[in-house]
């Protein structure tokens, strides 16, 4: 190449550097970059209209200190969420505030660089001044900050990148501690949520998840995909809808509804199980007593004298009374397959399945046995203490006899258990009487 040659092509270079360092100087978006550290190492002119600063007062600076305080701490943790794996972003909306006090909203967009040899050295990116848009987007910002509904947008990576005030006032902590952490730091429950979100992304528009309870306190959550994200950082906005008054509601129903299925079977003074469901017990263990050709006891118990008892201390103690008296007959009627209830007054009865006529007398007796050491509360303790009479009656199987009547079978051993209480009573309280045993064939069969 000869010396005019070169001439003219070291021209040609100089004139296109001109021509790029113009369209640099002139561009009304603000080029830069950055370290690996964050520091300004190039700024092109437009930061004196931007910013209201030249380039010598940018470069060596960071973007971060150019926002206000709030700003800065949000900004910097979402920058530092693409820097920590060198990715490329863009559309990151920020604050700055100008020397003259006056704010800029910039809209920031940037590349990661790499040395020849792999290793990352920064960011080349472009700002451009969204003001005039901007201000709506700070005053949508502002509305959703403090809307009173908890509010989040979450990243791929299952992290914060915004929580408003309703849901920093949840969580107990600022939005500032929240923005750029885990979801499953402080809310596992989303987070599960979000993973099922994320792998459905092609079909979820905008759909209701399960109910989430954070403390005391029920949401109804709705996840929505934001539009226009990159298909390889898709982000998810969160609404929580605080229905904790609506599940209050249904969990008293429900609690009501058990209350009310308790009182189809239980006693509601003693607690232990009703005539209606003694009933139902005694019929079911019979039948199955038939098939397995097994004996079944039928145990019936009176307190002595607790007419005397409701005249003499009143019917609150009577109650009491009776109370104790169920409390203790269960702690001593604890075998599994057996059934204990109040029959009705002072009455009660136990169903004892498999239990023949000397197994049920001695469960009487260790009935008596605790009925002596039985206290009563201060005041209403009677000089001779608290006595049961018991009678008992046990029905043994004929397996040869088919049909086999329940209800006939219940009738004939409830009949002959309530004359062995009979006969205790008149013979001087506080006995147990034994009914000769029963067979099945001697109950009658009721006809069709």
């Amino acid at each position: 190449m000869d010396a005019t040659e070169n001439t003219a092509q070291q021209a040609s270079q100089a004139t296109t550097l001109r021509h790029l360092q113009s369209i640099l100087d002139y561009n009304t978006d603000w080029i830069w970059e950055v370290d690996a550290q964050g520091r300004y190492t190039y700024s092109s002119n437009a930061c004196r209209v931007l910013l209201g600063r030249p380039p010598e007062d940018v470069v060596g600076r960071t973007p971060f200190d150019f926002m206000p305080d709030g700003e800065q701490q949000r900004v910097m943790r979402i920058f530092q969420q693409y820097a920590s794996t060198h990715s490329a972003f863009r559309g990151l909306v920020n604050r700055n505030v100008r020397p003259d006090g006056s704010i800029v909203v910039l809209e920031t967009s940037g590349v990661p660089l790499f040395n020849p040899a792999g290793d990352f050295v920064g960011y080349r990116g472009i700002d451009r001044d969204i003001t005039d848009i901007g201000e709506r987007y700070l005053q949508l910002e502002a509305v959703c900050d403090f809307v009173p509904v908890p509010l989040c947008i979450v990243d791929v990576q299952r992290r914060f990148v915004m929580a408003n005030q309703a849901l920093a006032a949840v969580l107990g902590m600022a939005t500032s501690a929240i923005e750029g952490q885990p979801v499953s730091q402080f809310l596992p429950g989303l987070d599960a949520c979000l993973v099922a979100s994320f792998a459905a992304l092609d079909t979820l528009g905008s759909e209701a998840q399960p109910e989430l309870e954070i403390g005391a306190r029920w949401f109804h959550l709705t996840i929505t995909t934001l539009p226009d994200d990159p298909r390889d950082r898709p982000r998810l906005s969160v609404a929580m809808t605080d229905i904790t008054a609506q599940k209050n509601v249904e969990q008293e129903l429900a609690r009501m509804n058990r209350q009310l299925a308790r009182h189809a079977y239980e006693d509601y003074l003693t607690g232990l199980f009703n005539r209606r469901h003694l009933d139902s017990v005694l019929r079911t263990e019979l039948a199955r007593a038939h098939r397995a050709g097994a004996p079944t006891s039928l145990l019936m118990l009176d307190l002595d004298h607790f007419k005397q008892y409701n005249d003499r201390f009143g019917h609150q103690a009577g109650d009491e009374c009776l109370r104790l008296v169920a409390d203790k007959i269960a702690t001593v009627i604890s075998r599994k397959g057996d059934c204990l209830g109040r029959f009705g007054g002072e009455e009660f009865m136990a169903v004892l399945p498999h239990t023949p006529p000397e197994g049920a007398h001695a469960v009487a007796l260790r009935l008596q046995q605790a009925m002596r050491g039985l206290q009563m509360p201060e005041g209403a303790q009677p000089a001779s203490g608290i006595t049961l009479s018991a009678g008992v009656a046990t029905l043994y199987p004929d397996v040869s006899r088919q049909p086999f009547d329940a209800d006939s079978a219940a009738s004939c051993l409830l009949q002959a258990a309530d004359q062995a209480l009979y006969r205790a009573k008149s013979a001087g309280r506080n006995q147990i009487v034994v009914h000769d045993a029963l067979w099945s064939q001697a109950c009658p069969v009721a006809s069709a």
